[in-house]
């Protein structure tokens, strides 16, 4: 298996499991794979839709990713991926916003998963009450492997899609 080593995530990336995330999920352009996402707005009726926020996650940034969400009040049984993968620490504020986004999910039959989370963010994720409420089994560690627990969660949320 071909592996590059990223600078910026410290992680390894195979090719092979980008070919298979690209396959997995045919609604994601290949930009996916160099990190680049766009969410889509409105989100999707059951659906996996996958988000990776970029800048900062503290006070205004996290405001702005607020607003940059795709709207989750009309949408049914809409699953979100939001990708954290790199992140060492998240604001209060970003906590506040995906607290009120699960909950607008969670009220229209949906749900957020967490992916790419590391431990720092976990353990600070426990600490706040997040975990419990988000659920322990929608919260994804970090592997070494670039992609893998993305990939993982996608499959994850196509299979709760079709368990509801």
């Amino acid at each position: 298996m071909a592996t590059t080593e990223t600078d910026h995530t410290r992680g390894t990336l195979s090719a092979d499991l980008l070919a298979g995330l690209a396959a997995a999920i045919p609604s994601i352009p290949e930009a996916m794979a160099s990190g680049v996402l766009v969410g889509v707005s409105p989100l999707s009726d059951e659906q996996v839709t996958m988000l990776m926020p970029l800048g900062s996650l503290f006070f205004a940034g996290a405001a702005e990713f607020e607003e940059d969400l795709p709207s989750a009040g009309e949408s049914r049984r809409a699953v979100v991926v939001l990708r954290l993968r790199g992140r060492k620490e998240v604001g209060s504020t970003f906590l506040r916003v995906i607290d009120r986004y699960a909950k607008t999910l969670q009220k229209n039959g949906g749900k957020l998963m967490l992916v790419g989370v590391s431990q720092p963010v976990y353990d600070q994720l426990r600490r706040t009450g997040m975990v419990a409420e988000l659920g322990e089994e929608n919260i994804y560690l970090a592997t070494r492997l670039l992609g893998e627990s993305a990939l993982q969660v996608w499959r994850e949320g196509q299979a709760w899609l079709g368990e509801v």
